[in-house]
């Protein structure tokens, strides 16, 4: 009777979702603490690799019955039972995930830029509150280096290069331009003769010279502006596109992507709602 009492245990158990999941975290840590592991343990050897992650929990929790428990052997039927449910909690936990499919040796190119309903892409018709800002620099971040054009860099040059950026700003607008003033960045540019603003110009072949930033080791590259993500969407070359729609109507231009030559069709992988009513959708290339 007791054998029979902790199989019927088992057999609740595997048709459960965990806690962790139910409630949308993605943490390894709080997902390993479910399985009686330290933490540190699974992020040190998952990190962002939800399939990586997921085999860990399955050779984890198949061990426990490998392990000799002699009160509660496993039989086929509940083993096929567990492997069905793993494969439940793998689709469920990958699905939460934003899928990417960059190579090992490669850095992705992203590019995110704020858009209204209508399509403009005019930064002075954008809504500049806490929350994109914050956004911004959370997409800093994850660059090792920016790639701008002349336009755009020398717009962010005049508004956030010290001591441009010293004049009276609100608090939550600092982390922004103390990012962006220490961020490496890249200018293609085929008139200026120089660049100093911890900058370095490229000239010469765009898509040969961004393949080789992109083979440099590192977290990525973002990319910002709108002529040279076209050019590079063109050639097939950003990774990752977000487009942080604004809720305004405008009624004028310019319009993003105006003139790309062919579809670029797109997959969503993540969608994040501010406060404002803005939205940020980020999608990869579908390949």
């Amino acid at each position: 009777m007791h054998v029979q009492e902790r199989r019927t245990t088992h057999n609740v158990a595997f048709t459960r979702r965990p806690r962790d999941l139910r409630e949308g975290s993605r943490t390894p840590g709080n997902f390993a603490s479910n399985l009686d592991e330290p933490s540190d343990r699974y992020e040190n050897r998952c990190g962002d690799s939800g399939v990586t992650y997921y085999q860990i929990g399955a050779d984890f929790i198949l061990g426990q019955f490998r392990s000799g428990d002699s009160e509660c052997p496993l039989s086929n039927c509940h083993h096929d039972e567990l492997r069905e449910w793993l494969r439940a909690l793998k689709r469920a936990y990958l699905d939460r995930l934003p899928r990417r499919r960059y190579s090992c040796v490669m850095r992705p190119l992203r590019y995110s830029i704020n858009v209204t309903l209508d399509g403009c892409c005019d930064h002075r018709a954008m809504v500049a509150d806490q929350d994109v800002h914050r956004h911004a620099v959370e997409n800093l971040e994850r660059a090792d280096a920016l790639l701008f054009g002349r336009v755009t860099y020398e717009m962010m040059e005049a508004a956030w290069r010290p001591p441009a950026q010293a004049r009276a700003m609100p608090e939550w607008m600092e982390p922004f331009a103390r990012t962006i003033d220490a961020a490496k960045k890249y200018v293609v540019s085929s008139t200026l003769d120089r660049v100093d603003w911890n900058a370095e110009l490229v000239r010469g072949d765009l898509g040969e010279a961004v393949q080789q930033f992109k083979r440099e080791s590192g977290k990525g590259l973002f990319v910002g502006g709108v002529k040279l993500p076209l050019a590079l969407a063109e050639m097939g070359l950003i990774d990752e596109y977000e487009f942080v729609v604004q809720p305004r109507l405008t009624g004028h231009g310019p319009m993003l992507f105006a003139g790309l030559s062919k579809h670029i069709d797109l997959k969503l992988v993540s969608r994040l709602e501010f406060n404002s009513g803005a939205v940020a959708m980020r999608y990869e290339p579908k390949r």
